[in-house]
């Protein structure tokens, strides 16, 4: 008899319940159904038993299911209609298990306790949802739904504004009063327009990034887009702002503001993560008195105005104004002043007491300074207060001019006591301090200046000292240049024209200067200056190296008493290092340790034995060290013994003292 395999049959294409299985029952085999087999291994629950719900061994069908639901007197609408009920009326705030640990949802008209996830919630809504409805789109005007959320969370007694990614267009605006000054008027109040007022305790606040949430002006004829008025103790930031245009309208991108009184002190707030441009005033303007402000990661470009304006203004008078301190940190600058008659703009303007740390500007002009540390005002007929900036303090900066051959304002620190600018570095542009003598209250001693490096722009001056009792410490100027050669990838051999990224013109009879290989050239017989470019009168090696320099005028100027350079430097290529404007300015100030590259100077001696100074001179072996009294007076020196003096006539040069042995070791002089 042949062996048959089940593995062997055929498949079969169905299975009904008529199909019989083998059944192994150990003394003898037999057949069953599939439906035998099912309800032996999971058996058929009753309809009993689906209601009670007991058995957890038996299967259930959809029939036996809609009879257990039935039992209980529900329907599947009815039930679906009260799970959202209780999604919906579960307590946020609780951190019960049965009302949903305090994650589900809310109601804004609930009172929640202090701290719970209601509490917060309650205090923030987002712009978007009902009843607001902001469209991110920009296609229809938000600036409305904005306004009611304010509306909502003023209600509420503060909170913060949730603004989705999108770009929020708006086209309409509210009226609101500001308190300013008038001239010859004292302080007035006056209407303003503005897109979004924002009172104290009210935030606004996008998604951080680059251009993930926006805001746009359409139509200029307001005085700002957002508009803080008293406003603190709350964020506004991750935004960012559009206007209508830098040059064809007056408003501001944001604008911190008084309302009834310049009394208010706007405090524990912080700006951040905006971008602002295209609008036709200040970028971010403030005229209130700040204490305790964070400002960090604002970005300006294309603004009529100043891209920052920081005024503090006072009620009556300069004494007891709150001027700071304000943090300012990763400030972004360019493109400013574009409006005509928006008056002498500034790429960052600073009055109180201020802490400054990495702000870039670029763009300085002869008259817009790229960072000004401005005067204090006291005009009493206008009602106008501020005060100067004493105690600020700025390091890690950048200022660059806007062009290489005009006089730029880098950095401008007005007399200002107990100031301190730090390191920074200026290209194609000036750092000046200037003396203002309304500035309230006077300053006895000026700004202190350290570790700032200067790249003049061409023909002009790098440090400009015009308020007196300013130090300037580790100071440097560095002539502007450029450089040719093989590894740079601009200098081939056979070469002899060589194009400049600026125009060959300088300034105030200044030198331009071509070297080849450290030599320098003769005009004309080496080199001759085009318009853009040089050209030299024979071909370069591919080994030549190529340096054209541009020098400024002067590296350090002083025109006022009791300056200080200390430590202070200088290139080679500067025919005049340094300069005072009067005797007065030399023998009131003081100059040491300064260094002019490549040029004689003077050494400390420090030894184990001996301390003094010394002449140094890197070009020759012998120079010749004076030590020069103020006028008529005399040289004078304690305990002085004299070193290598010549013993005859013959060995002493014009005006050299020696001494005679044959005439007992007398000291003589030689005509």
């Amino acid at each position: 008899m042949a062996n048959i395999r089940p593995e062997d049959l055929p498949a079969a294409s169905t299975v009904s319940n008529t199909d019989a299985f083998v059944v192994d029952r150990g003394s003898a085999v037999q057949k069953a159904t599939p439906v035998q087999i099912v309800n032996a291994a999971i058996p058929l629950a009753s309809q009993a038993e689906a209601e009670s719900g007991t058995d957890n061994a038996k299967r259930v069908t959809p029939l036996r299911v809609k009879q257990a639901i039935d039992a209980i007197g529900i329907s599947a609408d009815s039930l679906a209609a009260g799970l959202a009920t209780r999604v919906a009326t579960a307590d946020l705030a609780s951190y019960d298990d049965d009302e949903g640990a305090g994650l589900a949802s809310f109601s804004q008209d609930a009172t929640y306790a202090q701290g719970t996830a209601g509490d917060r919630f309650k205090r923030e809504v987002w712009v978007t949802d009902h009843p607001f409805l902001a469209d991110p789109t920009g296609v229809a005007d938000s600036a409305a739904a904005f306004r009611a959320a304010r509306d909502f969370l003023v209600a509420r007694g503060g909170g913060e504004i949730k603004v989705p990614e999108g770009n929020y267009r708006f086209a309409s605006f509210e009226t609101v009063p500001s308190w300013n000054t008038s001239s010859g008027g004292g302080q007035v109040s006056v209407d303003i327009n503005v897109c979004l007022m924002l009172p104290e305790g009210i935030g606004l606040v996008g998604i951080e990034g680059s251009a993930k949430t926006k805001i746009t002006r359409i139509g200029g004829s307001i005085y700002s887009i957002i508009h803080c008025s008293e406003w603190g103790r709350a964020r506004l930031g991750g935004l960012e702002i559009q206007g209508a245009g830098d040059d064809n309208n007056s408003h501001h991108g944001v604008f911190l503001g008084a309302e009834t009184t310049f009394n208010y002190v706007m405090q524990d707030y912080e700006i951040f993560v905006l971008y602002i441009h295209d609008v036709g005033s200040y970028g971010l303007g403030n005229h209130m008195q700040s204490r305790n402000g964070r400002i960090r990661d604002l970005t300006t470009d294309s603004t009529g105005a100043d891209g920052l304006d920081w005024k503090i203004r006072g009620p009556s008078g300069i004494a007891g104004i709150v001027a700071g301190p304000t943090f300012f940190d990763n400030i972004y600058i360019q493109t400013y002043g574009q409006r005509p008659g928006a008056g002498q703009a500034s790429g960052a303007g600073f009055r109180g007491f201020n802490i400054i740390t990495n702000i870039t500007v670029l763009g300085a002009g002869t008259d817009y300074p790229g960072i000004d540390i401005q005067p204090g005002i006291t005009t009493v007929a206008n009602g106008d207060y501020r005060p100067g900036p004493q105690r600020t303090t700025i390091s890690q900066w950048y200022v660059e001019g806007l062009d290489p051959k005009l006089d730029n304002i880098g950095l401008r620190l007005f007399s200002a006591e107990g100031v301190v600018v730090g390191a920074g570095n200026a290209k194609w542009c000036m750092v000046q301090t200037v003396e203002d003598t309304a500035s309230p209250p006077k300053s006895e001693a000026g700004g202190s200046i350290s570790n700032v490096t200067v790249v003049p722009a061409h023909g002009w001056r790098g440090f400009y000292i015009q308020d007196a009792g300013t130090s300037v410490i580790a100071g440097r100027v560095i002539s502007d240049k450029e450089y040719f050669d093989a590894k740079r990838g601009n200098l081939v051999a056979g070469q002899t024209v060589f194009d400049l990224p600026w125009a060959t013109t300088t300034s105030n009879g200044a030198e331009r200067l071509v070297y080849r290989n450290g030599t320098k050239l003769t005009i004309t017989t080496d080199y001759t200056w085009q318009t853009n470019s040089v050209t030299l009168t024979s071909p370069v090696l591919s080994t030549d190296e190529i340096l054209v320099v541009f020098p400024p005028v002067q590296g350090y100027r002083i025109e006022v008493l009791d300056s200080a350079l200390g430590c202070c430097r200088a290139d080679r290529h500067i025919a005049q290092p340094w300069s005072y404007s009067s005797n007065a300015a030399f023998n009131s100030g003081s100059k040491a340790g300064f260094m002019w590259d490549g040029n004689i100077g003077v050494s400390e001696i420090n030894s184990l034995t001996i301390t003094g100074i010394a002449a140094r001179n890197p070009n020759a072996t012998n120079q010749a060290l004076r030590l020069l009294p103020q006028g008529t007076a005399l040289t004078e020196a304690t305990r002085l013994a004299v070193i290598n003096m010549p013993n005859a006539s013959g060995s002493a040069v014009s005006t050299q003292l020696y001494y005679d042995p044959a005439d007992g070791n007398t000291v003589k002089y030689k005509p």
